[in-house]
Protein backbone atom coordinates (compact mmCIF):
# COMPACT_ATOMS: atom_id res chain seq x y z
CA UNK A 1 0.00 0.00 0.00
CA UNK A 2 1.65 3.34 -0.97
CA UNK A 3 1.54 6.20 1.15
CA UNK A 4 -0.84 8.54 -0.77
CA UNK A 5 -3.32 5.85 -0.89
CA UNK A 6 -2.76 5.56 2.66
CA UNK A 7 -3.25 9.35 2.87
CA UNK A 8 -6.72 9.20 1.09
CA UNK A 9 -7.98 7.36 4.04
CA UNK A 10 -7.68 9.52 6.56
CA UNK A 11 -10.24 12.10 7.58
CA UNK A 12 -9.58 14.68 10.50
CA UNK A 13 -12.70 15.00 12.80
CA UNK A 14 -13.73 16.54 15.82
CA UNK A 15 -14.36 13.67 18.89
CA UNK A 16 -17.86 15.17 20.48
CA UNK A 17 -17.54 12.41 22.43
CA UNK A 18 -19.49 9.22 23.12
CA UNK A 19 -23.02 7.71 22.78
CA UNK A 20 -25.11 4.49 22.50
CA UNK A 21 -27.61 3.37 20.33
CA UNK A 22 -30.44 1.08 20.57
CA UNK A 23 -29.70 -0.86 17.46
CA UNK A 24 -31.41 -4.17 17.40
CA UNK A 25 -29.20 -5.74 14.65
CA UNK A 26 -25.75 -4.98 13.28
CA UNK A 27 -27.12 -3.66 9.99
CA UNK A 28 -29.12 -0.85 11.50
CA UNK A 29 -28.78 1.94 13.19
CA UNK A 30 -32.21 1.70 15.59
CA UNK A 31 -34.84 4.18 16.73
CA UNK A 32 -37.34 3.97 19.49
CA UNK A 33 -41.27 3.22 17.67
CA UNK A 34 -42.23 2.34 14.84
CA UNK A 35 -42.49 5.85 12.41
CA UNK A 36 -42.56 4.76 8.72
CA UNK A 37 -40.58 7.92 7.69
CA UNK A 38 -37.58 6.81 10.19
CA UNK A 39 -37.47 3.25 8.59
CA UNK A 40 -37.62 4.79 5.09
CA UNK A 41 -34.09 6.15 6.31
CA UNK A 42 -30.68 4.88 5.01
CA UNK A 43 -28.31 4.50 7.88
CA UNK A 44 -26.38 7.48 7.65
CA UNK A 45 -29.68 9.90 7.76
CA UNK A 46 -30.42 7.52 10.86
CA UNK A 47 -26.47 8.71 12.27
CA UNK A 48 -26.94 12.01 11.88
CA UNK A 49 -30.20 12.41 13.00
CA UNK A 50 -29.33 10.41 16.21
CA UNK A 51 -26.08 12.46 16.63
CA UNK A 52 -28.39 16.10 16.43
CA UNK A 53 -30.76 14.69 18.91
CA UNK A 54 -27.82 14.03 21.83
CA UNK A 55 -26.16 17.34 20.46
CA UNK A 56 -30.53 18.47 21.35
CA UNK A 57 -30.56 16.84 24.78
CA UNK A 58 -27.48 17.92 25.82
CA UNK A 59 -25.91 14.61 25.65
CA UNK A 60 -22.99 15.95 23.14
CA UNK A 61 -21.91 19.20 22.79
CA UNK A 62 -23.07 21.19 19.90
CA UNK A 63 -19.84 23.46 19.32
CA UNK A 64 -16.68 21.49 18.53
CA UNK A 65 -14.66 24.34 19.18
CA UNK A 66 -13.63 22.90 22.61
CA UNK A 67 -13.37 19.25 20.97
CA UNK A 68 -10.59 17.49 20.48
CA UNK A 69 -9.40 16.86 17.20
CA UNK A 70 -8.89 13.33 15.53
CA UNK A 71 -7.65 11.77 12.59
CA UNK A 72 -9.51 8.95 11.29
CA UNK A 73 -8.17 6.13 9.23
CA UNK A 74 -10.38 3.32 7.88
CA UNK A 75 -9.17 0.10 6.11
CA UNK A 76 -10.25 -2.86 5.46
CA UNK A 77 -7.89 -4.09 8.67
CA UNK A 78 -9.99 -1.77 11.12
CA UNK A 79 -10.60 1.24 12.42
CA UNK A 80 -7.58 3.41 13.78
CA UNK A 81 -8.24 6.90 15.58
CA UNK A 82 -5.26 9.56 16.47
CA UNK A 83 -5.67 11.85 18.69
CA UNK A 84 -4.56 15.10 17.48
CA UNK A 85 -4.24 18.29 19.32
CA UNK A 86 -5.11 16.82 23.42
CA UNK A 87 -6.33 19.28 25.33
CA UNK A 88 -5.82 18.90 29.24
Amino acid sequence: MSISTYAENIRHLYYLGLFESSAVDKDHIGFAGGDKTVERRSNDERLIEHIENAQLNGDLPIDAKDCQQVAVSVSKHGLKVLIINYKV
